[in-house]
């Protein structure tokens, strides 16, 4: 049994290395292609042709936006009679692509951590809502419900089972797709 003090610390070893040629070409491009079909996003993607491009055009374009509805507002335009009003928005399209609205998907994926998520729902009805729009009374309809379509961001629910949701919607995905690997 040898003693840390008999040990010769000075001595240093010799080790055989061996020497790995880089990857190069099309074996590297092959590499690549290879690390991509795992579903890995790393970042090694985002400076290597092709996959540099391939990423670069799944970005947003700003102009394959939908309008923002509360961008409809015109200080301007106090002034005129509730006719003008509805004249001046028959020429507006409320109208939304296929493409504008994956756009908005990939922008918002976050949903209620994101801004811009509550900017695209400010001023439209959805799923979320659609129930009570079509209850309400057209003489005479909620303001509460109104009041939610147009500023989404300034009435958010909560209560503790969303809380509980949200705090653990990571693991709780994280559950289910390691159960449904297999």
């Amino acid at each position: 049994m040898s003693r840390v003090a008999d040990m010769a610390w000075k001595t240093q070893r010799t080790e055989s290395k061996t020497t790995i040629p880089a990857l190069e070409g099309d074996i590297f491009i092959s590499f690549l292609k290879e690390v991509q079909q795992t579903g890995t996003d790393s970042a090694i993607f985002r400076i290597i042709e092709p996959f540099a491009s391939e990423i670069a055009s799944t970005t947003v374009d700003e102009e394959h936006l939908p309008l923002i509805l509360t961008e409809l507002y015109n200080d301007n335009l106090k002034h005129l009679s509730h006719a003008q009003l509805l004249s001046l928005g028959r020429d507006i399209s409320l109208s939304i692509t296929v493409e504008e609205c994956e756009a908005v998907k990939r922008i918002t994926i976050s949903q209620g951590e994101s801004s811009k998520w509550y900017n695209f729902r400010s001023g439209r009805i959805t799923a979320s809502n659609f129930k009570a729009v079509c209850r309400t009374s057209l003489s005479n309809p909620s303001l509460s419900l109104i009041k939610g379509i147009c500023y989404p961001q300034k009435i958010i629910f909560r209560s503790k089972q969303t809380d509980y949701g949200l705090c653990h919607e990571k693991s709780a995905l994280d559950t289910f797709e390691k159960i449904h690997k297999t």
